[in-house]
C-alpha cells in the first residue's frame, strides 16, 4: 500500500529482499567465529550487490517483461498510485492495458461503449444530468455527448488516466476530445466514498468500471454500492452497469446480475 505505488512492484519486492540480506549479513558478522560465517557473509554480500543491481535496473526489467506479453509496440507506460497503465499500438489499433489486463482495443471498443450508453440514454425520459462512474478514458462520455444533455459528471479514481486521455493526441482523437468538453466535470475520487458524501440526483447513472478482478473493484459491484446508486437516481432515473462478459466470464456476469436482482 505504501511502497508499491512509489517504487513499483519489482523495486518493492527487491527492497524487502535487500533488508533480509542485510539482516543475514549482520547475523553472520555477530557469529563470525563459526566456521561457516565467512562463507555466509560472502554469499550475503554477493546477494546484496545482485539485488542492488536489479533495483537499479527495475524499469528496464519491467519494460522488457511487458514487451514479451503485450502485443505490439508499447507507446506509453506509467505506474500511478492505483494501477499500471500501458498503451500499445500493433499497427492496426490502440490497446489499453490496466495492471496487465486488456481494457479496450480501438478496433472494436465502439461496440461496448455504444451498447453501454445508448440503450439507457434512449430509455430515459430525461437525460439532462448524467453521472458516469469510472470511464476515465472518455469513450463512454463520447457516446453520451451524442445525446442532448445539460451536464455530465465523471468520477474516476485515477487522475493519471483522465489526464492521459485529455492530453494525448491519439487518445483525444479516439474519444473525440470528450474529456475537454465544457459540459463535463471530472472528479478524481473513490466512487463509493464520493457517492456517500454527495446527495445530488441524476437522470442517468452509467457505471463503467473495470471487471471485478480484486477486492477494491469487487466492492463496486456489491449490493451496498447499488443501494448508493439508487439513492442518486431521480424518480424516473435509469442506471446501467457493465457486467463483464456472459460468454467469457459467466460466473462474474451472473453474480452481478443476481446482486442487482436483489434490489428490484
Amino acid at each position: 500500500m505504501v511502497l508499491v505505488p512509489r517504487l513499483g512492484l519489482i523495486r518493492t519486492s527487491v527492497f524487502f529482499g535487500i533488508l533480509n540480506v542485510i539482516v543475514a549479513i549482520i547475523v553472520a558478522h555477530k557469529f563470525e567465529k563459526l566456521p561457516s560465517a565467512k562463507y555466509q557473509k560472502t554469499a550475503g554480500w554477493i546477494c546484496l550487490f545482485l539485488l542492488l543491481g536489479v533495483f537499479v535496473l527495475a524499469d528496464k526489467i519491467t519494460s522488457f517483461s511487458e514487451s514479451q506479453v503485450i502485443p505490439g509496440k508499447i507507446i506509453h507506460a506509467e505506474s500511478s498510485p492505483y494501477q499500471r497503465i500501458i498503451l500499445s499500438n500493433d499497427g492496426r489499433s490502440l490497446k489499453l492495458h490496466l495492471n496487465g489486463n486488456l481494457q479496450f482495443s480501438s478496433d472494436d471498443e465502439y461496440r461496448y461503449h455504444e451498447s453501454l450508453v445508448h440503450p439507457v440514454m434512449l430509455s430515459s425520459e430525461k437525460k439532462d444530468k448524467v453521472l458516469i462512474l469510472g470511464g476515465g478514458d472518455g469513450l463512454a462520455v463520447r457516446e453520451i455527448l451524442k445525446h442532448e444533455v445539460d451536464s455530465i459528471i465523471l468520477v474516476d479514481l485515477d487522475p493519471a488516466m483522465t489526464e492521459l486521455f485529455r492530453n494525448n493526441s491519439m487518445l483525444t482523437t479516439l474519444n473525440q476530445d470528450a474529456l475537454n468538453n465544457p459540459k463535463l466535470q471530472i472528479i478524481n475520487e473513490d466512487a463509493f466514498s464520493w457517492l456517500r458524501s454527495h446527495g445530488n440526483k441524476y437522470d442517468v447513472v452509467i457505471i463503467d468500471f473495470p471487471d471485478p478482478s480484486n477486492y477494491s473493484l469487487g466492492k463496486l459491484y456489491s449490493d451496498q454500492f447499488f443501494i448508493e446508486i439508487s439513492k442518486h437516481l431521480t424518480p424516473q432515473g435509469r442506471g446501467v452497469i457493465q457486467s463483464t462478459s456472459p460468454y467469457f466470464a459467466r460466473k462474474s456476469f451472473w453474480c452481478v446480475a443476481n446482486t442487482m436482482q436483489l434490489l428490484v
